[in-house]
């Protein structure tokens, strides 16, 4: 039947569609969080190195 196969095509469009939906809002996500580890690390990094700094006066 004509009418059945059109409406399989459509539904495993649809399918395809909402998956690759899915994963672009994965990758958005990934990306989000890879730009926080990033902030992260780099405060992490300044942080070290201001106590660091802090020592050099302290000690000198």
């Amino acid at each position: 039947n004509q009418l059945e196969l059109v409406n399989a095509e459509l539904v495993s469009e649809i399918k395809r569609r909402k998956q690759a939906e899915k994963s672009v809002q994965s990758l958005n996500w990934l990306k989000e969080i890879r730009k926080e580890l990033v902030l992260y690390n780099f405060e992490k990094r300044i942080q070290k190195k201001g106590r660091t700094l802090i020592e050099i006066f302290k000690n000198s």
